[in-house]
């Protein structure tokens, strides 16, 4: 039942092969979805579509809200008119620590998350604070050719996990839900 091309997002397919990926560091990625992105003609792909153990942020495209979940599993349908139009890939198996090292509190939340959130078992729905918005619409407007701003867009990356870390996981702007099963 799962294809691991495509991966489901709010009862739609996020087809990964059709976005814009760019690698952030060695287990880090950015997808973006949406139609004006950052260089779009790069012919990357995402190498952790395939890796078990990657954890997605998506962003809604038509509401100030995230996502976080793990790969391989199903949101349930009532999601899928919120649409994806940025997302985080993250694999903590995959990351380094010397890639980390100056941000010991983020390699240790990284290192956690699936725990922290239990994702293995629910997804998380997170109303985006004004802060975290203003982080993604940065990323979203890159004005040149990404390589350019890779530090830039490794430094928004590492403030969307360090914000992330700091949710208050027993607010009303936290929700979790149990992923949609299927039968096989």
């Amino acid at each position: 039942m799962e294809n691991l091309e495509k991966h489901q997002i709010g009862g739609e397919i996020m087809d990964v092969d059709r976005a814009t990926v760019f690698s952030i560091i060695p287990g880090i990625e950015l997808l973006y979805f949406v139609e004006k992105c950052p260089d779009k003609g790069t012919d990357s792909h995402s190498v952790l579509k395939d890796e078990p153990g990657t954890i997605i942020i998506q962003k809604s495209a038509v509401c100030d809200f995230g996502i976080i979940y793990r790969l391989g599993k199903h949101l349930p349908v009532s999601f899928t008119r919120y649409g994806c139009d940025m997302a985080v890939l993250i694999n903590a198996s995959l990351l380094h620590s010397e890639d980390m090292q100056a941000f010991q509190e983020t390699w240790n939340f990284v290192q956690g998350m699936e725990e922290r959130f239990h994702l293995e078992q629910q997804f998380c729905v997170v109303k985006l604070l004004p802060k975290l918005k203003e982080i993604f619409e940065e990323l979203r407007q890159i004005p040149l050719p990404p390589t350019m701003f890779r530090f830039y867009m490794q430094l928004k990356v590492l403030e969307i996990l360090i914000q992330l870390s700091d949710l208050n996981l027993y607010s009303k702007q936290v929700h979790f839900y149990p992923y949609q099963e299927f039968a096989e």
